[in-house]
């Protein structure tokens, strides 16, 4: 390295340092916190403790779901992960006290973090590039968002770093090519036993010949598994039964319970359905089409447009998956190995933008799964030359996921954000606190700081693929 390598080197290395210690004292003392909509509450690991009490359940023989007939924590939200995660994660916290099992968890996920873009940097040669991997993987403020929630996300996060690393490792080395490619392997399974966000960028894994047998093994093994948590009473003690899921699944209305509250329709799962194991993938399918635009924790392009224009119509909201869908596809008819990865590599990073476009319950910490994305771009900048321009305009468009949005200047103090008695309010309040919608017009911006970065990396990634199969085409005389 030149001296001002050096320097940089440095000085990247001890931004994360400061990154990182900044993040865990703000876990305690929360001045980071009104940089954050999603905190507003003060709810610190709000979503982890439910974790832990789904494990405690199933050894006392209670649904993995019934995550409020247990006072593990002072608070949780309910268990909406794969079941897996229960005999997995829940069990290890379980054995420590409440808060100290929140804390060994934040560490927990800064150590998987750490893997994360170890796995991704090892695919760089320069030593400045590869700290600057950590960097982009770790210090972001929708990672401390996922700390403060205590959220499995970030095994998503660690998921798609394993992904593209095996992508960026065979692109690199197409030679050595075992039976089973283990980054791939693992990182798959892990998404999908935790949050099958990558289930969009199977179509364009599949295009890859190297991958399909370690595909179609990874999918046997989730399969297998999820099955067993369906129709094994040990693991589901309070399962409804082939019959009345197979009722569901024809007839999705049924699983809901809709009573009048407080003047209004409240709609939630019923009991019945909600206890069974199944509930986690029923609940999947339906937040796919649950727009709740009056939410400003939510940070979807479908919340985003149905705010500033009122309905929109479906098809128009599901236009990503679409179009991601399409762009999978022509990864199929181009002939030539590398360029057939490089434009897989651009529709897996284009499946992950996808999720915040197409998804309707995104929040905030939800773009830490992006951050991998972001570093292959980096990756293909160094590696695809041809479209350097078009992802210098991505890698652009990616550093508003490391600025914070500017929630800090349009907060409402007067709905007692960010005091310490709004921690205890119930979750009836909570709902009616944020149906309440205290930011008027500047919920638009707080959204358009998210959403617009995302849409324009999407839109570039389009373009490549398209690019890149024209190209394909003309070389073949087509």
């Amino acid at each position: 390295m030149t001296k001002t390598e050096k320097i940089l080197f440095k000085i990247l290395t001890y931004i994360i340092a400061l990154s990182v210690v900044l993040m865990l004292t703000s876990l305690g003392t929360g001045f980071l916190d009104y940089f954050m909509p999603g905190t507003w509450h003060g709810r610190v690991g709000f979503d982890f403790f439910s974790v832990p009490r789904s494990f405690i359940n199933l050894s006392a023989g209670r649904s993995i779901y019934d995550t409020w007939s247990v006072d593990f924590g002072p608070y949780a939200t309910w268990f909406p992960y794969h079941p897996l995660l229960s005999v997995t994660v829940g069990a290890f916290f379980s054995l420590f006290s409440p808060w100290h099992s929140y804390i060994a968890f934040v560490l927990f996920s800064l150590a998987l973090l750490f893997c994360g873009a170890r796995c991704l940097a090892a695919n760089f040669t320069d030593a400045l590039f590869k700290r600057l991997v950590y960097f982009l993987v770790i210090c972001s403020p929708v990672v401390y968002m996922m700390l403060w929630n205590g959220q499995m996300h970030v095994f998503v996060v660690l998921a798609a770093c394993m992904v593209l690393a095996d992508m960026f490792k065979l692109l690199r080395d197409p030679q050595a090519d075992p039976p089973v490619r283990r980054l791939l392997f693992y990182g798959v399974l892990i998404c999908m036993f935790s949050k099958p966000v990558l289930l969009l960028a199977l179509p364009a894994l599949f295009a890859v010949k190297n991958y399909r047998r370690t595909l179609l093994f990874a999918l046997a093994v989730y399969v297998g598994v999820s099955v067993l948590f369906v129709f094994v009473p040990f693991l589901n003690p309070m399962g409804v039964g082939l019959d009345r899921l197979l009722e569901a699944a024809a007839n999705p209305s049924i699983i809901f319970d809709i009573k009048r509250h407080a003047g209004g329709i409240a709609v939630s799962y019923s009991r019945e359905f909600a206890l069974d194991n199944a509930i986690h993938w029923l609940n999947m399918r339906n937040l796919f089409s649950v727009v709740r635009d009056w939410n400003f924790e939510f940070f979807s392009l479908s919340s985003l447009l149905s705010y500033q224009f009122g309905h929109v119509p479906a098809f128009i909201l599901k236009l990503p998956v679409l179009l991601l869908l399409a762009c999978s596809g022509l990864v199929y008819f181009i002939k030539e190995n590398a360029a057939r990865l490089k434009a897989a590599i651009c529709a897996v990073l284009l499946s992950l933008c996808t999720f915040y476009l197409g998804y309707d319950s995104v929040y905030e910490y939800h773009y830490a799964a992006l951050l991998p994305a972001v570093v292959g771009g980096l990756f293909m900048f160094l590696h695809d030359r041809r479209y350097a321009t078009l992802w210098r305009i991505y890698m652009g468009a990616a550093v508003f996921l490391y600025l914070p949005t500017p929630y800090i200047m349009v907060r409402n103090p007067a709905f007692g954000f960010h005091h310490w008695f709004t921690a205890s309010m119930p979750i009836t309040a909570i709902q009616t606190y944020l149906s309440g919608n205290p930011y008027g017009c500047w919920l638009t911006m707080l959204r358009v700081f998210r959403v617009v970065p995302v849409a324009v990396m999407f839109a570039v990634l389009v373009y490549l693929l398209a690019v890149r199969f024209k190209h394909q085409r003309t070389i073949h005389g087509h």
